[in-house]
């Protein structure tokens, strides 16, 4: 019937744009884009929480903590510092995540939320570079493709209109 109705002989130009519409909505492709976005998001807060985990357990003791930062701490005091800093930063980066979605109702303006993720974007494409030359092979096999993904998923999402 859909061929019918698009290879008929009498179907001028606008009948054509109209049949592909009824049959083809708008809506889907948008609805498609905008659950392609919301994995992205969804991805992204995933990542930042078990990210957040992971450095809860360094600050533990359960993952020694030379095996982060490098392999380049030298003492519990530094660890205790750098690893307090990275639960913050990513917590601040699920905060931009969760504004840019929608579930976080904050007053900001959403250029500023763009420009954030453009730096979030750089700051995970210069740790990827980082993780490649780490001290340690946990950080150069694990970490460098997490934040190689962050990276590519923060950029897609930076892309993202408003």
């Amino acid at each position: 019937m859909i061929q019918e109705i698009l290879t008929k002989s009498n179907v001028h130009d606008q009948d054509y744009r109209h049949a592909k519409k009824r049959l083809f909505p708008s809506f889907l492709a948008s609805n498609y884009k905008h659950m392609k976005n919301r994995r992205i998001k969804t991805g992204l807060l995933l990542l930042f929480s078990f990210i957040i985990g992971f450095h809860l357990l360094v600050i533990s003791g359960i993952i020694p903590y030379e095996n982060v930062w490098g392999g380049r701490l030298k003492n519990q005091k530094e660890m205790l510092l750098f690893e307090t800093l990275s639960i913050v930063l990513n917590a601040l980066f699920m905060v931009v995540v969760l504004v840019k979605s929608r579930y976080l109702k904050l007053n900001i303006s959403p250029k500023i939320i763009t420009v954030l993720l453009w730096i979030m974007t750089f700051l995970f494409t210069l740790n990827t570079i980082g993780n490649l030359f780490a001290v340690n092979n946990l950080e150069q096999y694990i970490a460098t493709p997490i934040t190689l993904l962050l990276g590519i998923l923060c950029f897609m999402l930076a892309r993202e209109r408003s």
